[in-house]
Order: C-alpha cells, then sequence, then structure tokens
C-alpha cells in the first residue's frame, strides 16, 4: 500500500509538470488549430491512453510551440520583404499539401519543412534587404555608381527573360485544384529563375557598397591631386568609370599614388619651365622631351597600370634633369667669367666649349634621327647626345676644377714668392713642375679626348702641393735658424749643432728640434744647478754626479734631486745652529756628527775576511793575575803567508748598530758617539797584540784590550741578547785596506766568560761561519753608511732639536715648581745630584707605599663602607614603605640622600695616610 501511494504521489507530481508545459505550449494561439484537430482524433493513436504516451505528447507541443517563437520573426521578415512573396507562398502551399508523416504514421499536425522553408526564405530576405541597402549607397557614391549601374545592368541583361516569364505567370491563381503539369514545371523554372535573378542581384548591391565604403578614403586622399592640371583628366577618367573586382587594389593603387604623381608633376613642371628659358638647352630639351612623349612607355611596356595612368616617368626625369643643368649653368656662370679673365686658366674652358658644341650638334641629329622614326645614328652620335643630358656636364666639370686649381694658385701665391725670394728651395719646385709637364706630354690624343680635363691639368695639383711644401719648410728653417742659433751660442752643445747643420743627413731639422728641446729643459734646469753651486752645501756631489752620470736625462734628475734635497739640508742646518747657540746640546750634537763623519768617510769593507778562523776562545783573569786585561786567543789559516814590508798597521772596528744604540740607551749618546768616533783602533805592536804571529799560513794570536773589572761592572747594564761584530783590518803602507776577519761575538758568552773567571771560553762552532754575524745578529752598520754624510746632517739636527725642546720644556716645568711648591727642590736638589739608583729606590718605595695604601682601602671598604652601604639601603627603603612611595619614581628621586648616609657611615672609619 505504502509503495502504491508514493507511486501515485509521483505519477501526480510528473503529470502535473507536464500539464503545465502543455499550458505553455497553448500560449501560442496559431497551435490551437493543431490540438483542436488531435483532439477531433482521440480514439485515433496519438490520444494518450498511457501517461507515458500524454507525458511525451505535452512535451512535444511545447517543443513545437518553441520552435514556432524563433520561426515568427523570420516568417515576419519573409512576408515584409514583397519581391519575393511569390516564391515564398508557392513553396508554403506545397509543403502545406506534400503528407510529411507518410502513409501509416500518426497525424503530428506541424509541418517541419514550412519551419525550415521560413528559416531560409527569411535568411534570403535578409541578404536582399542588405544587397539593396549597400546598391543604393553604391548608387550614391559618385565613384562607384557607373559600376553599380553596370554590374545590374548585366545582370538583368542575363536574367531578363526569365523574369518576364515569371512576372506572366504570376498572373494566374496560385492554388489550381487540377494543374496542368506542363504550365505548373514552366512555372517552377520560371521562380528558380526569378530566385535566382534577385540574389546575383543583391550581391552585386552588397559588393559595390561594401567596395564604395573602402573606397571613400582613398578616394578623399587622390581628390587632392586634381588641382594639378596635368593629372585632373587621368584623376577623373580612371574614379567614376565602371570597374569590375580585378581591378579594384589596383584602382586604390593609383588613388593613393595620385598625390605623390602630382607632386612629381609640379617639381617636373617647375624644373621644365627653366629648362625652357634657357637658351643654352631649350632646343636639346624640347627635342628630347618629344621624343620622350612620343615613346613615353619604351622602357616599361609590360607594366600596363603606368600605360593606363598616362604617367611617364622618362618625361619627368628629362624635365628634372635639364632644369638642374639650367640652375648649374646659373650658378657656375659666375666662377666661369671669373676663370676666363684669368686667361692662363680659361684654355681648359674654351676648349671644352668648342667640343660641347661639337657634341651638341651630334646630339641634335641623333635626337631627329630618333624622332623620324629612324636608326639613333653612330655611336659618336648617341654618346653625344648622352654627354649633353649628363648631370653634370662635363663643361661644369672642367670650371669647378678649373676655379678649384684658381684658389689653389692663390693659396701658394705667397708660398711661391717666398721659396722664389730664397732659391735654395727652388730646385725642388723646379723639378716638381718640369715631372708635371713631362706626365701631360706623354698622354696621347686619344687619352686627351677620353679625359676632358688632360693630362698636365691632373699634374697641377702636384705642382701646388710642391710649392705649398717647400714654402713651409722655409718658413720652417727661417724658425729653426734663429733658434739654432742659441745651440752654437751654447759651448757645450755648439759641436754637436754644427755637426748636424754641416752634415744634414735624413732628419736633421728633426734632430736640431730635439736639442733645441734639450736646451730648453737644460735651461729650465740651470737656475737650480746655478742655486746648487752659490748654496756650496752640495756643490760638490752635484759636480761630481753629473760627471759621473752618463744621458741628459739621467743629469737633469740629479740636478732636481738635489735641489729637492736642499731645503732640507738648509733647514738642518738651522736647526743645528740653533742646537750649537744654545750650548747644552753642543757637545751632544758635535760628538754625533762626529760620529757619523767617521762612519761615512770610512765605509765597512764587503766580502770574507782573509783568515778563516778555526776557534776562538776568551780568557777573564782574576784581580791576582799580573795581566788583568781579558785575552782573545783566536786560531785560524790563511791562503798566503804576509812578510814584515807588506803587513802595514793592524786596526780594530765594532760595526754592530745594534750594539751602540744599547750602548746609547745604557751609557748615554754621548759615550756611544764618542766611541764610534774613536773608531778604528790602531793595535800597537807588542802591547795589544804581536803582529809576527800574524804572518804565517797557520794564525794563533792574543789580543788584550780594556780592563777586567771595567768589563764585568758595565756589561751587567747591557742586553744580553745582542752582540757586537768586531773587525780586524789591515792597512799596508801602499793599497787599499783588507778585511783579515770579522768575528760576532754575543754579549752572552762574554758575561759567561766573566762568570768563569780564569777559564778559556770557547765561541760557539755556528758563529765562526763566514755570514754568522749578518744572519744571526742582524745588519752591521750599513744603514748608517749607506747615504753620506750631508744626507745625515738634518735628521741629527732635528732629533737634537726636538730633545733641546724637550729641555725647555722641562726647564719650563722646573720653573713652575720652584714658585708653587718651593719646597720641592730641596728634593729635585738631592735627586739631580744622586746617582739613578737613588731615583729607582724612591720610585720602589712609593710603589711599595702605594700597594699598602690599596690593600688598607680594600680592606675598609669590605669591612665599613660595604655594609653601611647595605644598612642605608635598607633604612631607605623603609622609610619610602612608610610614606607610601615604594615603587614609585619617587623612590629613585633621592640620590643625595643615599649618597649623605654612606659618606657619613665612611668618615667614620678613616684611611691610612699615604706616604
Amino acid at each position: 500500500l505504502l509503495v502504491w501511494v508514493v507511486r501515485l504521489i509521483l505519477d501526480g507530481t510528473i503529470n502535473l509538470l507536464c500539464s503545465i508545459a502543455l499550458f505553455l505550449a497553448l500560449l501560442a494561439p496559431w497551435r490551437l488549430a493543431a490540438l483542436a484537430r488531435g483532439a477531433a482524433t482521440a480514439a485515433g493513436p496519438w490520444w494518450p491512453e498511457e501517461q507515458s504516451d500524454y507525458r511525451w505528447y505535452c512535451l512535444m507541443q511545447l517543443g513545437f510551440s518553441l520552435l514556432d517563437v524563433i520561426a515568427v520573426p523570420f516568417l515576419l521578415v519573409s512576408l515584409a520583404w514583397v519581391p519575393r512573396w511569390p516564391i515564398f507562398a508557392k513553396n508554403m502551399v506545397h509543403l502545406f499539401n506534400v503528407d510529411e508523416d507518410g502513409p501509416g504514421r500518426p497525424k503530428a499536425f506541424y509541418c517541419v519543412g514550412a519551419r525550415s522553408e521560413t528559416f531560409g526564405h527569411g535568411c534570403y530576405c535578409l541578404l536582399d534587404v542588405l544587397g539593396a541597402v549597400l546598391g543604393l549607397l553604391a548608387l550614391v557614391m559618385p565613384w562607384r555608381a557607373a559600376s553599380i549601374v553596370h554590374a545590374v545592368s548585366e545582370e538583368l541583361k542575363y536574367y531578363g527573360q526569365s523574369y518576364c516569364a515569371s512576372l506572366a505567370a504570376l498572373s494566374r491563381p496560385l492554388i489550381n485544384a487540377a494543374p496542368d503539369p506542363n504550365s505548373e514545371n514552366s512555372y517552377d523554372q520560371a521562380l528558380q529563375s526569378y530566385s535566382l535573378c534577385l540574389t546575383r542581384l543583391a550581391q552585386a548591391g552588397a559588393w559595390d557598397g561594401a567596395m564604395g565604403i573602402i573606397d571613400a578614403p582613398f578616394f578623399l586622399w587622390g581628390l587632392t591631386s586634381v588641382v594639378v592640371p596635368s593629372r585632373t583628366w587621368m584623376f577623373l577618367k580612371t574614379s567614376f568609370g565602371p570597374r569590375d573586382g580585378t581591378n579594384t587594389c589596383e584602382q586604390r593603387y593609383f588613388w593613393a599614388a595620385a598625390v605623390l604623381l602630382a607632386i612629381a608633376d609640379v617639381f617636373a613642371g617647375v624644373f621644365g619651365g627653366l629648362a625652357l628659358v634657357n637658351p643654352l638647352r631649350t632646343r636639346m630639351f624640347v627635342q628630347r622631351f618629344q621624343n620622350r612623349l612620343a615613346k613615353p612607355y619604351s622602357k616599361r611596356p609590360e607594366n600596363k597600370w603606368i600605360v593606363t595612368c598616362e604617367w611617364s616617368p622618362q618625361l619627368r626625369v628629362e624635365c628634372l634633369r635639364f632644369g638642374l643643368l639650367t640652375l648649374l649653368d646659373l650658378l657656375l656662370l659666375p666662377l666661369t667669367l671669373l676663370v676666363l679673365l684669368t686667361v692662363y686658366r680659361a684654355r681648359p674652358v674654351v676648349d671644352q666649349c668648342g667640343r660641347q658644341s661639337g657634341e651638341a650638334e651630334l646630339a641634335q641629329s641623333s635626337t631627329a634621327a630618333a624622332a623620324g622614326g629612324e636608326a639613333a645614328g653612330t655611336p659618336a652620335e648617341a654618346a653625344g647626345a648622352d654627354a649633353m643630358a649628363t648631370l653634370p656636364s662635363p663643361m661644369h666639370r672642367v670650371v669647378l676644377y678649373q676655379f678649384y686649381l684658381l684658389l689653389l694658385d692663390v693659396l701658394v701665391l705667397p708660398f711661391l714668392v717666398l721659396v722664389l725670394l730664397t732659391q735654395y728651395r727652388w730646385p725642388w719646385v723646379q723639378a716638381a713642375a718640369h715631372d708635371c709637364g713631362e706626365v701631360g706630354q706623354e698622354e696621347t690624343a686619344e687619352e686627351t679626348e677620353d679625359n676632358s680635363l688632360g693630362g698636365w691639368l691632373n699634374c697641377l695639383p702636384d705642382f701646388h702641393r710642391a710649392v705649398l711644401y717647400n714654402g713651409l719648410l722655409v718658413l720652417h728653417d727661417l724658425l729653426q735658424t734663429s733658434l739654432a742659433s742659441l745651440l752654437i751660442l751654447c759651448v757645450y752643445r755648439a759641436p754637436l749643432a754644427w755637426r748636424t747643420l754641416t752634415e744634414r743627413e735624413t732628419g736633421f731639422r728633426r734632430a736640431l728640434w730635439a736639442q733645441l728641446g734639450e736646451l730648453s729643459l737644460d735651461a729650465l734646469h740651470a737656475p737650480g744647478l746655478a742655486l746648487l753651486l752659490v748654496t756650496l752645501w752640495r756643490a760638490d756631489l752635484v759636480v761630481k754626479e753629473l760627471w759621473s752620470t752618463e744621458g741628459n736625462a739621467e743629469r737633469r734628475r740629479v740636478v732636481r734631486r738635489n735641489l729637492c734635497l736642499l731645503p732640507r739640508d738648509l733647514l738642518g742646518l738651522a736647526l743645528a745652529l740653533v742646537v750649537a747657540a744654545s750650548l747644552v746640546r753642543l757637545p751632544g750634537i758635535a760628538l754625533e756628527l762626529f760620529a757619523r763623519y767617521r762612519r761615512c768617510t770610512r765605509p765597512p769593507l764587503a766580502g770574507p775576511g782573509r783568515l778563516a778562523v778555526r776557534r776562538v776562545s776568551l780568557l777573564v783573569p782574576d784581580n791576582n793575575a799580573q795581566d788583568r786585561r781579558p785575552r782573545l786567543t783566536v786560531e785560524a789559516t790563511q791562503e798566503s803567508p804576509l812578510t814584515q814590508e807588506e803587513f802595514g798597521q793592524l786596526q780594530m772596528d765594532v760595526v754592530s748598530a745594534d750594539f751602540w744604540r744599547d750602548v746609547a740607551r745604557a751609557f748615554g749618546g754621548a759615550l756611544a758617539n764618542l766611541g764610534q768616533g774613536l773608531l778604528p783602533l790602531a793595535m800597537i805592536d807588542g802591547k795589544h797584540l804581536s803582529y809576527k804571529s800574524l804572518y804565517p799560513r797557520d794564525v794563533r794570536f792574543e789580543l788584550r784590550l780594556g780592563n777586567a773589572s771595567l768589563l764585568r761592572d758595565k756589561l751587567s747594564k747591557l742586553q744580553s741578547g745582542l752582540c757586537l761584530c768586531m773587525e780586524l783590518e789591515r792597512v799596508p803602507s801602499s793599497g787599499e785596506a783588507e778585511l783579515m776577519l770579522r768575528l760576532p761575538l754575543p754579549l752572552s758568552w762574554v758575561r759567561y766568560a766573566v762568570a768563569n773567571v780564569g777559564e778559556d771560553v770557547d765561541l760557539p762552532a755556528e758563529m765562526l761561519e763566514e755570514d754568522a754575524a749578518e744572519q744571526y745578529y742582524g745588519p752591521l752598520g750599513e744603514s748608517e753608511t749607506a747615504g753620506g754624510f750631508r744626507d745625515m746632517v738634518w735628521s741629527i739636527a732635528l732629533l737634537q732639536f726636538w730633545q733641546l725642546l724637550q729641555d725647555l720644556a722641562h726647564l719650563l716645568l722646573l720653573a713652575v715648581m720652584a714658585v708653587l711648591a718651593p719646597w720641592r727642590l730641596v728634593n729635585w736638589v738631592s735627586y739631580m745630584s744622586s746617582s739613578e739608583d737613588a731615583w729607582f729606590a724612591s720610585l720602589a718605595v712609593r710603589a711599595a707605599s702605594l700597594a699598602a695604601h690599596r690593600w688598607a682601602a680594600l680592606s675598609a671598604y669590605r669591612g665599613n663602607l660595604e655594609p653601611a652601604m647595605h644598612s642605608t639601603a635598607k633604612e631607605l627603603q623603609a622609610k619610602a614603605a612608610a610614606s607610601g612611595l615604594f615603587g614609585t619614581a619617587e623612590t629613585f628621586r633621592r640620590p643625595k640622600e643615599l649618597e649623605a648616609l654612606a659618606l657619613a657611615k665612611l668618615q667614620e672609619h678613616a684611611l691610612p695616610p699615604r706616604t
């Protein structure tokens, strides 16, 4: 039961929806007749006996009504377009009389063919309307009117009989109960012809109307060319005539180019008018124009469109060419008269005028023969005609070239006069003129006819070039001669300058300019050299370096370098005078200058020593020894023995720069400078050592110097990491000094020997190598002796002046102390009169006192101040909490209260006094 109820409800709902669809289909009133006819045949198969048939029937009727809604607008269009009524009526009657459903099928009372016919006929009517509108628009456009009339007339001419037969057939009734088969066939053919005629007319109207719209901007653009009379008739002829569809684009090309063609005609007309007023070219221009006018399209006969436009490019080119030739004639007329007035330049112009007259006659005969239809004549006549029309013409080229040569003549005339006056460069100019004349004479007559300028004319610029070159060379020689006299007057450059002038080799002028440049550079350096010589300070150095230096650039570099060093040296001398005038630093600067002078005048000997050392030992005797001098024992070998006559004198030197700097630090700079100044120390035979011990091949000698107690006292003040480099030098009676040996003696080794009194202490083996001194213990004084003495004076003076300024600053501080704290003078006098150790002992006591004070302050802070600060902070916090200000900004605005409480607590525990 439940299933049946549900099914009943669903069927009722679907049937209700289908009934609504049927009701909507009844809104189309033309469908009522079909529904009524279906109801009249209710017993038929289309009456719904089942629910499914009923639903299909309702949906089918709704679909038919919707199709009719779409077909109605096309039906209205078909009824509105009268020319197609006969076709539409005949087709509709035929479709309604035909049984579309066929035998044995139920009647649907819906003619599908009629609806499709309505769609198709409506589309044809729309096309006819569009064609009619565009055709009327084409009739209004003058550039398409002839085309549309021509197209319609052609269509009516072809389909005229069919159109008349169709109109006659329309007079009989449209519906005939008993039609005649023959008349029926003729009627159908007439309707088909009538429909085809209407379609072709619509197509023709649509095509011409659309093309007319596209042609409108081209037509308006080309219409502006009508203002030129030569283009008016052609524009009217091609624009308003009938056209088929093949030349539509060509017509637009013509309209687009019409303005350009008109502009070309304007220019051609102007230039052609100029050619007509020129009596020299009028006859030739008229003959060539007539010849071109007779055959305007001979060069391009295949271009039919140019022929149709009646526009010949050759005619316009002739007008432009002869017009430009006329302008050139007018522009070159003053130049021609100027060349003719010079007389000596007139001959080529006169010859070209005669030659051009003959060419004009040949051209006229050739043009006349061509105009009469005969042969063009001989090749010479044709060439003459072409030469007359060449742009520019040979006459123009000759005039321009002669005027160019005339300008060159005016330009080189002053140089030619200068060369003639000086005479020494005239042979070269005369040779150039002779060469040009020979070249002009060697040309044949045939070559002269081919080249209208002539061979001798082509050589004339070479003559001008020779005159200009030699004239400028004369001016150059005059200028160089006046300057070269300075070289002759300058003594040291006169021989080279005179040899260059007399020999006159290739490039001698360039060599003279090079010498003048060198002289100018020498003149710039001459004041500096004179200043160096006048000051005398560096005069001998400059002269010595100039004498030994090769090359002018190097000598000038020597002058510049010494001139740059002169202000430095003068400043150093001034500072040295200031230091010497103070008397306080006079001994120090004098000793330092003395030491540096001795070092600079005696540079160290280079290379290995004569002796190959095997063993070195040092013995420091005790206080009970007879000779308490330290003994240095050396065992060595030499390649060859020495004799007493050639031995000479023996000297000892200490050249270690680090050692002397440490001596200056420990004992003062004055003592170090005095020691360096007294070196080298002469070794006395029998006192310091025995010379005989150095004669044999195997050498063993003992060197005794100094005092053991003095060595023991002073050695402790020097750094143990340094060494002194001892050199023994042999100075023969004749010849240069010779290095005997070079020994690096470390101070640590010397200290060890001093500590072990009475024992021989050997020098380590690595110290006996040749390069041991430089390899292990640094430079040996080369940095001190590398520069000259005068290059050291400024640095010594500057250093002493700086020390003098320090002395003055300390003196000023002493005066201030004497004024402000006179009681401190007693301590100052005490420290100044005592040794240096007393001052260091006072500093040690002071440091110990400060350490004790520091420890007492630290103890007071930890035991008293820190607890006081803690208790004060707590009391302040309690007061703030009691007043309700704890945690606010007011709590941190009381630093002075906390500071006062802390200081009150600190004063209860005083620190110990400073000592």
